[in-house]
């Protein structure tokens, strides 16, 4: 992975791109429907990632095309 800071100069993001983002519910929480009310006819997929020690909570991975 390249730091940004040690290009020194702005990075170039060609678009349409996917984005990551890592998204954490309350494990009662159906994230499907969630993502599919905010994201509507975007392209996108998710995944489960991880379960906290409690169980309390649950993180996602969220794949979106921008």
């Amino acid at each position: 992975m390249v730091n940004l800071c040690d290009l020194k100069k702005e990075p170039q993001i060609n678009y349409p791109t996917f984005w990551d983002y890592k998204v954490i519910f309350e494990v009662h929480v159906k994230a499907s429907e969630i993502f599919q009310e905010i994201l509507g006819q975007r392209e996108y997929k998710f995944e489960h990632s991880n379960s906290s020690a409690s169980g309390k909570y649950q993180s996602y991975l969220l794949n979106v095309y921008v």
